[in-house]
């Protein structure tokens, strides 16, 4: 529920669009985890502790895969 760390940052190998927006190469960019853990789009019912969204029944985590293809 909580991940030891709060954000990560990477740099842009190259540059490219991500939903529209233009990411120059060598960009530094910062991705909050908290936020993104609790996206309900992506997570059914994102506050409560759920192991079992990762089962292979339910594969929740790969649902945002989906997403970002789409709205690209």
């Amino acid at each position: 529920m909580y991940a030891p760390v709060g954000l990560v940052f990477r740099r842009a190998m190259r540059g490219t669009s991500i939903q529209g927006r233009y990411v120059p190469a060598d960009a530094l960019i910062g991705l909050g985890l908290y936020p993104t853990q609790r996206m309900s789009p992506w997570w059914n019912d994102p506050d409560r502790f759920d192991p079992e969204r990762f089962s292979a029944e339910r594969r929740e985590d790969q649902s945002h895969a989906v997403l970002l293809e789409h709205s690209q």
